[in-house]
């Protein structure tokens, strides 16, 4: 892994906590520690190349849908992730399911309340 780069989406979040990752062709390491904020989350997008390392959308349902964002950097063992957020007020499902940068845009496929699906840019 270290002689070429892999791309996102040649590895999947298998658990959050711990933090482990599968990778489809190459090893990548997942024995790295997690907070226990992470607990109960689990993933949900593919992850996007970002700042030397991968970009994904995490989820978590309590009383309704709350997500993180999760980075992870696999060649220097790093990962870090942001506090909880909604995409929407009102909604009690929110399920995220793709990841996309075009241009200088970042959108998600979004599902709500089993009953809409949504493109969204987010900054």
């Amino acid at each position: 892994m270290d002689a070429f780069r892999v791309g996102a989406s040649d590895f999947v979040i298998y658990s959050v906590y711990p933090l482990a990752i599968k990778a489809l062709f190459n090893p990548v390491p997942t024995n790295l520690h997690s907070a226990e904020e992470l607990i109960g989350y689990h993933g949900s997008t593919n992850g996007i190349d970002y700042d030397g390392g991968y970009l994904f959308i995490i989820h978590k349902y309590v009383d309704r849908s709350y997500h993180r964002w999760l980075y992870f950097d696999p060649l220097n063992r790093k990962y870090g992730f942001s506090n909880p957020f909604t995409f929407h007020d009102y909604s009690y499902i929110e399920f995220t399911c793709s990841l996309l940068q075009y241009k200088a845009g970042l959108f998600v496929g979004l599902g709500i309340n089993d009953d809409k699906a949504y493109v969204c840019e987010v900054s």
